[in-house]
């Protein structure tokens, strides 16, 4: 039995090639679609929590560093 992989529900006015974007981060193996079909997830697991809070620092610095404009 072959099952055909679930499409995103995606925003009015998206472009074609943030689509594509998106269906190679499914098709890797390492990000899934949500629940809602409307967003992309990934699980991280870290061996201590310093690791963990030092990673999500990092992280919220990037995604700061992107939104100053």
């Amino acid at each position: 039995m072959s099952s055909t992989p679930v499409e995103p529900l995606w925003s009015a006015g998206i472009e074609e090639g943030q689509k594509e974007e998106a269906r190679k981060l499914l098709g890797d193996g390492r990000w899934a679609l949500s629940a809602t079909r409307m967003g992309l997830e990934r699980k991280f697991e870290f061996k201590t929590f310093k690791t963990t809070m030092v990673c999500a620092f990092l992280e919220m610095m990037a995604v700061l560093s992107r939104c100053w404009v």
